[in-house]
């Protein structure tokens, strides 16, 4: 239930030197972070429903490739006196129009803009290429802004593409000559064999806008055919085998999937490899729409195939039948119970409205759609009307999941009460503890807890009530499931995670601190060898990564690649990169670290 963060920019951050980086001579120094919104990747690559493992590359030593920098061109520093700017290469917005300075200081007025005039900047490099990159890795380059006019020249924003805001930027002014360095973060999607393209537009205070372009290679080291498999269908069996192969001549095998879904995984290392897809076993998987491929080969960890679901009837509609000739009957019905309408609720029972039929928009019945309302009177009257209280929707889901997760107390209290299944399974095998621990309130948690709902239920993922509370940070909630008795130490199945690793990715610093007063595993470690500390130094908040330093683990113990916590930290992309470095830097160190 962790949210992902692939393929959305992040945000630049201001006057943070990209770690191991010599003194600049600049005026200022700019870092902007961004992975790319338009990686050249296909809609299988976007629609992934499972958070990636990342997968950096092996060097030929056998340790992984660590975050890079790429320095800009011979590390040159242009001389005030050598400037020409009539030979400059400039790159103005490509735009119709006139283009508008940013205002440089807050509250004062933006100079006028003449698009006719000459670019008072020009990059080192342009464009930036970043050269090869590998999947899930960031890499980072530096460009150097020249001011090659004789006028001091402010940069009012700098703005990556795909729309991200911008936290910060050089406030001061660069003198006619003077330089600034650049530091640009990006951050490839998993998807292999493609070339990214981006863009970071420079405002200028009474000036276009200039852009600079940024490109990279992302390697392909094994390929994956195919990168999107139909789901079968009962009238047309299709195909189910998936090969891999290796790109670079590296012989390689599989060694294990996620989910076990596959058959006919070889033991022997081959430049190409042969599996099936197991139908039967990825029905009880819960139709997972994506299925990752773990693999020994030096440069890629792991691939992926999405399986594309398929509707049963989808090549021509149903026949007329008497449950959906009277559906708008029934959407009536839903539509009266959804809106707390009794009396229409009344008068439609009382015509003949099935109070079981279900919708045609997710299954719900009527007294789901009462439930979610928080209309009590429509619920009482649609249980004595005979609705069967423990119905699912299309996924599973009770009325009672509903309000349970909705942190519906009287609800949820009121349901129990009418003898509701506390422990009715969901297709995603949870149950309603499992929603109320995730989405609800220590509220309605406690009043499941109390009607003794299983607190050890796991989802096809294998994650608990317990992991999920500790994923939100819901820190009331997991004391509850704690004090009752919930195994703190569970592993989940999607990446080897641990309950404390899945508070320190998402959670809060007091509910990594409680899993620590309650002698939660620190040594475990994932399917990629990671620690809960290199996890929390790539997704948490520096609180946190204090919090465990604090208890003990290591920051320069590395993992099966040769990481650091250092490296895990270089390797994200959002607002709390620099505070981790600053606070990891001087325990671990460049030499310590894979860079």
């Amino acid at each position: 239930m962790a949210p992902t963060h692939k393929n959305s920019c992040a945000t630049p951050i201001r006057n943070v030197p990209i770690l191991g980086r010599a003194a600049l001579i600049s005026a200022a120094t700019l870092s902007v972070l961004f992975v790319g919104c338009g990686d050249s990747g296909t809609d299988a690559t976007k629609a992934a429903a499972n958070p990636e493992v990342s997968a950096p590359a092996q060097t030929d030593g056998g340790a992984v490739a660590a975050p890079t920098v790429v320095a800009a061109t011979d590390e040159k520093r242009l001389n005030a006196t050598n400037l020409n700017a009539t030979n400059l290469k400039t790159k103005p917005v490509p735009a119709p129009g006139a283009t508008v300075g940013a205002t440089a200081t807050k509250g004062a007025p933006a100079k006028p803009v003449d698009p006719s005039s000459a670019s008072p900047i020009r990059f080192e490099p342009d464009p930036l290429d970043l050269g090869e990159m590998t999947a899930d890795v960031a890499k980072t380059g530096t460009v150097t802004i020249v001011n090659t006019s004789d006028a001091p020249v402010t940069i009012t924003k700098a703005v990556p593409g795909c729309g991200c805001t911008t936290l910060g930027w050089p406030k001061e002014p660069i003198a006619p000559g003077a330089s600034a360095d650049i530091d640009i973060t990006l951050k490839p999607g998993p998807k292999q064999g493609v070339t990214l393209r981006k863009r970071v537009t420079f405002q200028l205070d009474g000036q276009p806008s200039q852009v600079l372009q940024v490109q990279g290679n992302v390697a392909e080291y094994v390929s994956i055919k195919p990168d999107i498999l139909p789901a079968r269908v009962e009238e047309e069996p299709l195909s189910s085998e998936i090969v891999l192969a290796s790109v670079d001549g590296t012989p390689f095998t599989i060694t294990s999937t996620n989910p076990d879904v596959m058959s006919g995984l070889a033991t022997e290392p081959a430049l190409v490899q042969t599996v099936q897809l197991d139908w039967a076993a990825w029905e009880e998987a819960g139709r997972p729409v994506k299925v990752a491929f773990m693999l020994d080969h030096p440069k890629s960890a792991q691939v992926s195939t999405l399986v594309k679901r398929r509707s049963l009837n989808s090549r021509q509609p149903n026949a007329p039948t008497p449950s959906n000739v009277n559906s708008q009957q029934i959407n009536d019905l839903s539509g009266a119970a959804r809106s707390g309408d009794l009396t229409r609720v009344k008068l439609l029972i009382a015509n003949g409205a099935d109070p079981d039929s279900p919708d045609t928009n997710g299954g719900r019945t009527p007294l789901h759609w009462a439930v979610k309302g928080n209309h009590m009177e429509v619920v009482t009257y649609l249980l004595e009307s005979g609705a069967d209280i423990d119905k699912g929707e299309r996924a599973g889901k009770t009325a009672l999941d509903f309000a349970a997760e909705s942190g519906q107390v009287e609800m949820t209290q009121f349901l129990v009460d009418a003898g509701a299944d506390v422990n009715k399974r969901d297709l995603i095998g949870g149950n309603s503890a499992l929603w109320a621990a995730g989405l609800g309130t220590p509220q309605t948690l406690e009043i499941l807890v109390k009607a003794n709902a299983d607190i050890e239920v796991k989802d096809i993922n294998g994650l608990t009530p317990l992991a999920w509370a500790a994923q939100t940070g819901e820190t009331q909630s997991m004391q509850i499931l704690i004090d009752a008795g919930a195994d703190v130490n569970v592993v989940d199945l999607l990446n080897g995670e641990s309950i404390l690793m899945r508070a320190a990715r998402s959670g809060k610093v007091e509910s990594v601190q409680l899993l620590l007063d309650k002698k939660a595993d620190t040594t475990t470690k994932t399917k990629m060898g990671a620690s809960t500390l290199q996890i929390a130094s790539e997704y948490g908040n520096v609180d946190i990564v204090k919090v465990l330093v604090e208890s003990g683990l290591d920051p320069k113990a590395k993992d099966a690649r040769g990481w650091t916590a250092l490296d895990y930290a270089n390797n994200r992309v959002d607002d709390s990169r620099f505070a981790v470095i600053e606070y990891l830097t001087p325990m671990v160190g460049s030499e310590d670290s894979s860079d």
